[in-house]
């Protein structure tokens, strides 16, 4: 299931693929926030059972000391909300998470309890006015009227409380996505309600749809002994973090990798430091583009596992992880130059000169045109600069050059302008 805005499909295989990689991760933290929640709550409960057999000034204590516990529980369960947000939103955008990000956007609270407050007056408000009118009514017609004129006022409630369910289920989609623009954005309670009603246009219906699948799922795993829910639950956030990204017009890292993969002129930013007071690099140079596709390079069986390691080595700075990833794919596929390419980046990164320095001259060997398209001179240009070889690196930046490489040049100058007699 698909729309022109976000897939359903790739929204619940991208909460998966996440809950499936994190398991343990995601146990965890659902583990530690009910604890937070139903600890203070339990407090306040039993204090306020215990109430009852106190004296009269000491049982008001107790109630008054159980209300604040209760109040305690209910504000850490918002925070807990934000944070469940944020977490789900790093893992989309590819930062690192960890517990303490259940606590990241607690600053952001009031911001979000006001959002809360008016996201459900907004919504509601139809809905909570024919409850009043309903208490009030009934009650009084019972008392006074006859049974039929009783019936037939019950009658009327119910049918407006029909006509009005639709609209306040669209008013809940709208506004839905209030709490990710305050946590992701920092807005306040009206704007984001208001941003909410723009991320969400002209999707409405499918966002309906996607709650019902999302509902199933979490039905499913409730009907698994409810262990499933440590599933299904995580699967849910990371899913919707997914669609709000789509419909706010960003992509999950993976997917930006994989279009990346599929669009021959992309590039990836790659920061090379070439090093402290040895080689201190100009800011203008920082950070140059690095090519990790190519349109002469063949499909290979290891495109999979080397999009995965990609994934790792930018946006996770996780070069171990990426290099065993790497590995994998030239096990899939020993010819894949891509591969050898993408795995020197990696031990570049780790400062292991001689191994990039091994798999860059293994990728120009197995493919000089993938190499001469893709920027491998240039990583072995800078390769061999660390070792020390800087002979050999203004040869392969001048390569670079004359193959149109618009950073060859400007690491070639700062070469240059060390002043050796090169």
């Amino acid at each position: 299931m698909s729309t022109d805005r976000f897939s359903m499909r790739e929204a619940v295989r991208f909460g998966w693929v996440t809950t499936k990689d994190h398991f343990l991760f995601f146990v965890g933290i659902l583990l530690a926030a009910f604890l937070i929640v139903i600890v203070p709550e339990g407090i306040g409960k039993a204090l306020s059972g215990l109430a009852d057999e106190q004296a009269p000034g000491l049982g008001l204590a107790f109630k008054g000391i159980g209300l604040l516990f209760s109040l305690l529980s209910s504000v850490l369960y918002l925070i807990l909300q934000m944070g469940f947000i944020r977490i789900s939103l790093n893992f989309h955008d590819g930062s690192p998470s960890g517990f303490a990000d259940l606590f990241s956007s607690w600053r952001l609270f009031f911001k979000y309890l006001l959002g809360a407050i008016l996201y459900g007056l907004r919504c509601f408000w139809p809905v909570f006015l024919l409850g009043i009118v309903a208490a009030i009514l009934i009650p009084s017609l019972k008392a006074q009227a006859a049974p039929s004129t009783t019936l037939a006022a019950a009658i009327t409630l119910g049918v407006l409380f029909l006509i009005l369910l639709p609209l306040t289920v669209i008013w809940a989609i709208k506004y839905q996505f209030f709490g990710y623009l305050v946590v992701d954005r920092g807005l306040g309670p009206v704007e984001a309600i208001r941003k909410s009603a723009d991320v969400t246009d002209g999707a409405k219906v499918d966002l309906f749809l996607f709650c019902l699948l999302i509902v199933g799922i979490n039905l499913l795993g409730m009907l698994a002994l409810m262990v499933g829910l440590f599933v299904t639950l995580p699967l849910s956030v990371i899913a919707y973090a997914h669609v709000y990204r789509r419909l706010s017009g960003e992509a999950p890292v993976v997917q930006r990798l994989e279009d990346a993969e599929a669009e021959p002129d992309a590039v990836v930013p790659l920061d090379i430091d070439l090093g402290g007071g040895e080689s201190p690099v100009p800011a203008a140079v920082m950070k140059p583009s690095v090519r990790i596709v190519s349109k002469t390079a063949p499909a290979s069986a290891g495109e999979e596992t080397r999009t995965k390691g990609l994934f790792l080595l930018f946006y996770r700075n996780d070069y171990e992880g990426a290099i065993q990833e790497f590995t994998r794919a030239i096990g899939q596929d020993a010819r894949y130059a891509g591969a050898y390419f993408s795995r020197g980046m990696a031990y570049f990164k780790l400062g292991e000169f001689n191994l990039a320095l091994k798999d860059f001259n293994e990728a120009i060997d197995l493919n000089r045109d993938y190499a001469e398209e893709a920027g491998v001179f240039v990583q072995r240009g800078l390769a061999r600069e660390k070792l020390g070889d800087r002979s050999g690196a203004v040869q392969d930046l001048r390569a670079a050059v004359a193959l149109g490489n618009r950073d060859a040049q400007r690491w070639l100058n700062w070469i240059m302008e060390q002043g050796e007699d090169l």
